[in-house]
């Protein structure tokens, strides 16, 4: 629950500093409000303090609130959480000065949920969302609510995560909060609408066929274990949304109806909420917008870790991009981090791998002239059950006819933080044991 809230609060942050078409997947950073939330990101990490009255079981018709939210003294915003009574949390946060408001709500499901037999149904739910609802019949209400009133919408689809955001003008908030909030209570899921928005998910696909990461991350997954959920398509396409499932005889607008019903809860769901309005009144506001919202008490989906098995590790894979590039990408699937999130292990390894000063890997590889950038870290796409870890190294022409070389010095630095002097045995432990092929 702490992680959903975190992703609730960040893509929030994203939607009020940040412009973007309606479901585009790469905002442009705005200059003007930039800093306005960034000290959340590391209240977030300890907000669990917020909840001290268990928040699995409230109780019937009353609502729970976290008032133990610990902030940095420089931060003059005012913060709560609540839980209500159907489950839901929710992270308000009060700002007198600011001229937007934004909400952002996280579902504890994503594409790893998709049936075999629907690849990217998921994603395709989430586009299906934004067309009406039995409180706002008329299509495209909602966006065009959020557009005619200085804001912007955004959506993603993840591989356990599923998360909506908009920013509006901030008296414009408690309308907006209404309408999106029959996303999750009483979306109509228009059958008008199915081979229009299939097309439009499969228009994305399109795209993303000439975007090298994601050629590289569609590689990972069919070079991993076939049997396991994370190795399917999870965009989706018109063959996959539509063409295939026609024949079979599905009914598509059923099936992301059936899929909505199953796995929209609100025992898994979490939303953050920001406006210039009172706590008080921001939390009447989310008491009226999310308290709809159905409570199945269900359990969050649950995935094995053998994402990668011994079969698929120790592989060297060339790879011919779009964009003229020499890299050698290094990848290991590690122990989950997200129960560590207060140690964060992985920012330490990240640390001293990328780090370009005297004594580095790169200071090394840079001095034999064989590469020109050097990054490590956490990748953004870990699970639950397991976590990516990776070392991307930019080569020059003398690198990349010397990968070899290149990969040794990479591990022999791994080695020398293993052995004494190095990282601390908890972080040792932990990671390197892991990351020697």
């Amino acid at each position: 629950w702490i992680r959903d809230l975190m992703r609730a609060f960040c893509f929030l942050y994203s939607s009020v500093v940040a412009r973007s078409e309606p479901r585009a997947h790469k905002p442009a950073i705005l200059s003007g409000l930039s800093l306005l939330l960034c000290s959340l990101l590391l209240l977030l990490l300890i907000v669990a303090k917020a909840f001290k009255t268990p928040i699995m079981a409230p109780e019937m018709n009353r609502v729970v609130t976290g008032d133990g939210i610990i902030k940095p003294q420089c931060d003059k915003l005012q913060y709560t959480s609540i839980t209500l009574p159907n489950g839901l949390r929710v992270l308000l946060i009060s700002d007198p000065e600011t001229d937007k408001a934004a909400a952002a709500l996280n579902v504890r499901v994503g594409s790893m949920s998709d049936p075999v037999e629907l690849p990217g149904l998921a994603h395709f739910c989430e586009h299906m969302l934004f067309y009406s609802s039995e409180k706002y019949p008329i299509e495209d209400e909602y966006s065009k609510f959020i557009s005619d009133h200085g804001g912007h919408t955004n959506a993603f689809t993840a591989a356990e995560d599923t998360n909506y955001q908009f920013d509006v003008n901030w008296d414009a908030l408690p309308e907006a909060l209404d309408r999106f909030a029959q996303f999750f209570i009483s979306p109509l899921i228009s059958g008008d609408g199915v081979e229009r928005e299939v097309k439009a998910v499969d228009s994305e696909h399109g795209k993303n066929l000439a975007v090298d990461a994601w050629r590289f991350h569609q590689l990972n997954k069919a070079t991993g274990n076939q049997h396991h959920p994370w190795a399917r398509f999870f965009t989706g396409n018109l063959e996959t949304l539509l063409t295939t499932p026609t024949k079979k005889g599905i009914n598509v607008r059923a099936a992301v109806a059936d899929f909505h019903s199953r796995h929209y809860s609100a025992n898994l769901m979490a939303a953050a909420v920001y406006g210039r309005h009172s706590l008080d009144e921001l939390q009447q506001l989310a008491v009226d917008a999310f308290s709809g919202v159905p409570n199945q008490e269900l359990q969050a989906p649950q995935f094995p870790p053998d994402i990668f098995q011994d079969e698929h590790r120790g592989l060297l894979i060339r790879v011919v991009p779009i964009k003229e590039s020499h890299i050698l990408d290094i990848q290991w699937d590690i122990p989950p981090t997200e129960p560590l999130y207060r140690k964060a292990p992985t920012n330490y390894i990240s640390h001293l791998l990328g780090h370009e000063g005297a004594g580095s890997a790169f200071a090394l590889l840079k001095a034999r002239g064989l590469a020109t950038a050097l990054s490590a870290g956490e990748g953004g796409g870990s699970l639950s059950s397991r976590s990516f870890f990776g070392v991307r190294v930019d080569l020059t022409e003398e690198g990349n006819a010397r990968i070899a070389e290149v990969a040794e010095v990479i591990f022999k630095y791994l080695d020398l933080m293993r052995g004494l002097g190095g990282v601390s045995e908890q972080v040792g432990c932990f990671i390197l044991a892991f990351i020697i092929f």
